[in-house]
């Protein structure tokens, strides 16, 4: 009669007996459930799901940090309507379908939690705010430890971003046929009837961040893990190295943790698990000479800059800055705007003008480029500390004007390196060093006044090796 399996049965016999009138002893177990998830259930529910005093709320575990009234509606989809408690036969039931079931099982949840039937429409101007709370949720259980206190990164308020990054996951369904690039700063013109089917497409295809998220959600506040040991992974939402776990009280970054979702999506997927910091300008102080220099051979950062009017902007470089009166770098650069709204620009491709950086040239721009032309950068950061420039058109990136003012002040500044930290100056020892290779970088550096160890030390070695070349010829004669 039950649809739990033998070996399931056998499971809860063993961990929690089958006492008469216990609720263990009539619990179907959901077939998607395995015996690790049903032990974490139990583990999250009160009483294990043994009391003869269930839950009538979800005011345990994680579940206080969902929205109000989108938490009321699910506790209605698990409670006994004769008793008003909340089984644990429900909780498992629902937990089997969301958490392990498939996007079709997350939709029909999500139109119960805003408390419509399947077979109707919802506006878009509805979805957002599920959307959004969907999304602060997340914020609010990353920014947890395992004590339920806030680290030191979520003391940013994520709430606005949230609703920015709404925005920007339902781009296609609020401001159909725009483009990022000529809404950042629209608004919408239409609301449109959004259907079961469309919905669910738009998870699947469109926009499988907001699926991954709202996923995490789920399988957080029900106390699961994300994946079952016989699913698959995908990559992280978060970096597990460096971001959170580096911070202290008051020296955590500005970011808050939807800006770093929203980041960390847009990476490679290699590059996604660690973030290094670099540099930060409250704390190395406002010196474009010590950001240049922290910024050399590090690999792949992301550069992000708050402008004094308001807007939040910044851009990812794959390849490791170096000084030089050329653009390098390759395709998968961007830029990408998080005030005042979250876009990620790709390379347009139509010229590979994705990185530059340059020092101390009286011929040529001085400073930290990503973009266009010269002098029409699509984010410029000038050597004289503090200013820049962002031209109203890129032809490298498909971006806007990403800052308020073409020319621009900024307040703060903050460099991260993400991925694994490179190898140092010599890919092999006794190679040339990167230095070697770059004399113009070289010579910069030197007018800097940078000592480069590298170079003295091999200048040293190449003497040692000259006065023991002579005194063997004098041993020979």
């Amino acid at each position: 009669m039950f649809s739990a399996t033998m070996a399931g049965l056998k499971y809860l016999k063993t961990t929690f007996g089958n006492p008469m009138g216990n609720e263990a002893s009539s619990v179907h177990i959901h077939s998607a459930l395995t015996a690790e998830d049903l032990k974490a259930l139990r583990a999250h529910f009160p009483g294990g799901g043994n009391s003869l005093e269930a839950p009538s709320a979800l005011d345990f575990g994680q579940w206080p940090l969902w929205n109000a009234v989108e938490r009321a509606l699910m506790e209605r989809t698990m409670k006994d309507e004769r008793t008003g408690e909340i089984t644990f036969q429900a909780f498992q039931e629902v937990a089997g379908n969301v958490v392990r079931g498939t996007c079709e099982e997350r939709v029909k949840l999500l139109f119960r939690l805003l408390d419509r039937d399947m077979d109707k429409a919802i506006r878009a101007s509805e979805l957002r705010p599920f959307v959004s709370h969907i999304l602060e949720t997340a914020a609010k259980i990353a920014g947890s430890d395992s004590e339920g206190e806030a680290t030191p990164m979520s003391v940013a308020d994520s709430a606005p971003s949230a609703e920015m990054l709404a925005d920007s996951l339902m781009h296609e369904l609020i401001m159909p046929g725009e483009s990022p690039k000529s809404s950042l700063h629209s608004t919408p013109k239409e609301d449109l009837y959004l259907d079961f089917d469309m919905i669910e497409r738009w998870l699947v295809m469109k926009c499988p961040l907001f699926e991954s998220i709202y996923l995490f959600v789920l399988a957080k506040t029900f106390g699961m893990a994300l994946f079952s040991t016989a699913g698959t992974t995908k990559p992280t939402l978060l970096p597990t190295e460096g971001l959170l776990l580096s911070q202290c009280p008051g020296d955590e970054s500005r970011l808050n943790l939807c800006e770093v979702m929203f980041l960390n999506n847009n990476l490679p997927v290699a590059l996604r698990s660690k973030w290094r910091p670099i540099f930060d300008s409250r704390k190395q102080g406002e010196s474009f000479a010590k950001m240049s220099s922290a910024l050399l051979n590090r690999g792949p950062t992301l550069i992000i800059v708050w402008e004094k009017s308001g807007h939040k902007f910044g851009g990812f470089a794959s390849s490791s800055w170096k000084l030089g009166p050329k653009f390098f770098g390759a395709d998968d650069c961007f830029l990408f705007s998080l005030s005042p709204k979250l876009f990620a620009y790709e390379a347009a491709r139509f010229n590979a003008n994705y990185q530059y950086m340059n020092l101390k040239q009286k011929t040529m721009p001085n400073g930290i480029g990503m973009g266009g032309q010269l002098e029409f950068f699509g984010m410029w950061l000038d050597s004289e500390f503090g200013q820049g420039r962002c031209a109203p058109s890129c032809t490298s990136y498909q971006s806007p004007q990403l800052s308020k003012e073409e020319h621009f002040k900024y307040e703060h500044i903050e460099v991260w390196g993400v991925g694994e930290e490179p190898a140092a100056d010599s890919d092999e020892e006794g190679g040339p060093s990167a230095l070697d290779m770059d004399p113009e970088a070289q010579a910069v550096m030197e007018m800097m006044g940078k000592t480069f160890v590298s170079k003295t030390v091999k200048a040293e070695d190449e003497q040692r090796e000259k006065e023991k070349r002579d005194e063997d010829r004098k041993d020979q004669q």
